[in-house]
């Protein structure tokens, strides 16, 4: 028995009622609830206890009332730990369970972008306008120009509301985002760096060097 699979019975089996692991298993149900955090340094699976975890998924098993933070590696691995859909049904096929993981990931994600941006609008009346266009467009998946986001980052700076500028996306396709970067202050342009992807880091690379 390779260790993975050793501490995973150690850690489980305290926390069921059936004494089998494999039984054990399908007590336990991923709650839907994603913690993200900063740094990965500490964070270990609570199942397998693989450490350096950016991200945990709350299991709970309802019989017994305990709760582990695990790896979406576990859940996936371990097919028997049920994961539901909106409805309530089982999702039993693997792609389609790692699909559902990787989206609850991305709301946790995007709330985590988006309670900054609600604190500012509560306090920036002026604002409000540019705050909602930011707060629509990353709600929806898309990205938010460089000038409104220099913005939004400034005025949170400013107001000392705590954010995490790689958690928003900015948009560079059209010719007018093109532009505001192009005509942006190198100060603007360092605030609004961390939001960039690796790619639009690369082919806009020379601006970062002046």
């Amino acid at each position: 028995m390779n260790h993975w699979l050793a501490n995973s019975r150690r850690n489980l089996l305290p926390r069921s009622v059936a004494a089998c692991f494999e039984t054990a298993l399908a007590e336990w149900l991923f709650t839907g609830r994603v913690i993200v955090y900063a740094e990965s340094r500490g964070i270990r699976c609570e199942l397998c206890e693989h450490p350096h975890l950016s991200h945990h998924y709350e299991i709970s098993n309802d019989r017994t009332g305990h709760a582990l933070l695990v790896g979406s590696r576990c859940i996936l691995k371990f097919a028997d730990i049920r994961v539901l859909d909106g409805e309530g049904r089982a999702i039993t096929e693997y792609a389609q369970r790692r699909r559902h993981l990787r989206e609850a990931l991305k709301v946790e994600l995007r709330q985590r972008a988006l309670a900054p941006l609600r604190e500012l609008w509560q306090l920036d009346r002026h604002n409000r306008a540019e705050i909602e266009r930011a707060a629509e467009r990353l709600e929806t998946g898309r990205g938010v120009s460089p000038a409104t986001l220099s913005l939004v980052f400034a005025e949170m700076e400013r107001r000392g509301i705590e954010y995490e500028p790689h958690l928003y996306k900015i948009t560079l396709r059209d010719a007018s985002s093109h532009r505001e970067l192009m005509a942006m202050p190198q100060a603007e342009r360092e605030l609004i760096r961390p939001a960039l992807s690796n790619e639009q880091l690369r082919r806009y690379a020379r601006l970062f060097e002046e």
